[in-house]
């Protein structure tokens, strides 16, 4: 009805007209008068057809009677609304609705203080309000990266890939804080399949009934049994591996054969020992998914404890003192559950609902995060006793350890901030720059290397680009103090690791097939028995390497046997070597 908006009408009759659709056909028209101003209009049926109410028809309001229970139990799992807590799926929804944090193109038009607020105490509800704070400080840079930033929704997988080749631009000197959230979210799955595609190739790889053969039935009811009565358990278990998953990835960094020598000291003390010293202080956020998962199975109860950072004034304790049914904050024109909480400090009180609640739950003091970090310390514990010489001898790793942070000054950057003369002092612990190195030379030209490494920088977080940067500066500037040039050949032939000898030895494995490999094995005997004769009858290497090719001669069953004679042996007699 033009610009009145919709209006409803009823047909009031038919005729047979000439078609206006059809021309020169005849058709049924219907007469509709229109219930605001009693006009009438008349329709054919392909213009009438689309204009029925069919809202209150039975058979619509018997579909949608079937079909809306499942509407109504999906609204009430992503609201909290459910019967039981356990089927309550707010938390995740409400952290999948504040992850649009890390599209770009959401960011942009939507972010805000409160919003990074939200992102940290939803998704990252263990870091602290330093991190809100980087996050916050790094915000300008971000908007401005994504600020011409589009992406459309249709092609998931055009859509994640942009995604992340955004943030694989994203530099860590600008924006550091927002790479580490964004890598924690991005590790966040929102279905199962990743699991199930890794079940798929497992069952491709043994086949049910190779599976058989190598689990027993036995076996398998009892991995049932545990999978079925301690899901708790294996969950925090899982919980605490991710949580010290550092431990294998500096363990992956250090593999290689570039220059991890000057970076493997700086790599096990910021990140190994660090996590280390954090665990056995038993901060809070250094366990972040033991932390998290504590804090989403605790059952909210009157004396619950909670922590929570109010901006300018530090951190406060508090105590749930009671509950009651309210109208929600946070879902408008609905009942929830909300948590009176009371802060001893200035006895104030405030009225937290289950979603903000739950990030604040103290559980640094709970016996389960207590075990957990009782027995990840002892691994870390082992690594400082072994690093600071604490332990057995035949494990001291402390004179290692030593070599590695003498050789940080070989980074022209490093170098800039740390190198001392005493440093260079130190370096006669290391035998190789002892004995070959002019130490004397190098403090005499250690202003002119220092002076040349003032305007060098590089990151160490692409060990290649790192290595090649480095190298390429001592070849440009080691002509100009060469004391330190031969000092950098020399340390740059160490190793950190058994990289470059594993691959030597998997090129020899790929050079022999399994008839050379069988024939090295018997070589490899032969050798070691003629070791064992000579120190046994203390005869010389060819004279002990003589008397096995003879007893192996001996020892073939054909008549084409070696027989010993005394131009092998000058002065032994046969029967003297073999009785």
């Amino acid at each position: 009805m033009g610009n009145h908006g919709a209006c409803t009408a009823k047909i009031i009759g038919s005729r047979l007209v000439d078609s206006t659709i059809y021309i020169g056909e005849k058709r049924m028209a219907y007469n509709v008068k229109y219930d605001i101003d009693s006009n009438t209009q008349e329709f054919e049926e392909e213009e009438i057809r689309p204009l029925l109410v069919v809202e209150s028809m039975p058979e619509r309001k018997e579909i949608i009677a079937a079909v809306m229970p499942a509407f109504d139990y999906l609204e009430s799992r992503t609201t909290g609304m459910c019967e039981t807590s356990e089927y309550s799926c707010a938390h995740m929804y409400h952290v999948a609705k504040v992850s649009r944090a890390f599209d770009p193109s959401y960011a942009y038009q939507q972010m805000s203080e409160s919003h990074v607020e939200e992102l940290v105490s939803t998704i990252l509800p263990l870091t602290n309000h330093i991190c809100s704070k980087k996050l916050m400080n790094e915000m300008p840079k971000y908007m401005a990266m994504a600020k011409d930033f589009e992406v459309s929704h249709e092609d998931v997988n055009a859509f994640s890939q942009k995604i992340l080749r955004f943030w694989r631009s994203t530099s860590d000197t600008d924006m550091s804080e927002w790479r580490k959230a964004a890598r924690i979210t991005f590790s966040v799955s929102p279905n199962s399949a990743a699991c199930e595609r890794v079940f798929s190739l497992l069952q491709n790889m043994y086949g049910e009934a190779r599976e058989h053969v190598l689990i027993g039935d036995a076996t398998t009811k009892k991995m049932l049994e545990i999978v079925r009565t301690k899901e708790a358990q294996l969950q925090l278990e899982l919980a605490a591996m991710l949580d010290v998953r550092q431990l294998v990835k500096t363990t992956y960094e250090l593999e290689g054969d570039r220059l991890e020598i000057l970076i493997v000291h700086r790599r096990i003390d910021e990140e190994l020992r660090a996590f280390g010293r954090r665990l056995a202080a038993n901060e809070d956020g250094v366990l972040m998914n033991v932390d998290s998962l504590l804090r989403s199975q605790a059952k909210l109860q009157v004396g619950t404890v909670i922590s929570k950072v109010f901006a300018g004034h530090g951190t406060f304790k508090g105590q749930i003192e009671s509950t009651e049914i309210c109208d929600s904050t946070m879902y408008p024109g609905r009942e929830r559950i909300a948590y009176t909480v009371r802060y001893p400090s200035d006895n104030t009180k405030e009225d937290l609902e289950d979603e903000e609640i739950r990030p604040l739950i103290n559980v640094t003091d709970l016996p389960e995060r207590k075990a957990v970090a009782d027995i990840l310390g002892k691994a870390f514990e082992y690594l400082e006793s072994r690093l600071t010489g604490t332990c057995e001898d035949q494990y001291d790793a402390s004179s290692v350890y030593e070599i590695f942070r003498l050789v940080q000054v070989f980074d022209p950057q490093y170098a800039t901030n740390h190198l001392t003369t005493a440093w260079v002092d130190n370096f006669a612990i290391i035998t190789p720059l002892a004995n070959l190195a002019d130490l004397n030379e190098m403090k005499k030209e250690m202003h002119s290397y220092m002076t040349a490494a003032t305007s060098f920088s590089v990151s160490s977080v692409d060990i290649d680009i790192y290595s090649d940067c480095i190298l390429s500066w001592w070849r440009t500037n080691g002509a100009s103090f060469p004391s330190w040039a031969t000092a950098a050949r020399i340390v740059f032939a160490f190793t950190p690791n058994s990289a470059s000898v594993e691959r030597v030895f998997a090129k020899l494995r790929n050079m022999f097939d399994v008839d050379q490999m069988r024939t090295l094995g018997s070589r490899q005997q032969r050798a070691s028995r003629v070791t064992k004769t000579r120190v046994k009858k203390r005869m010389s290497y060819d004279q002990a390497f003589k008397l096995q090719v003879v007893h192996a001669a001996l020892q073939r069953p054909t008549d084409n046997r070696i027989k010993p004679t005394c131009a092998l042996f000058p002065g032994i007699e046969p029967c003297q070597v073999f009785c």
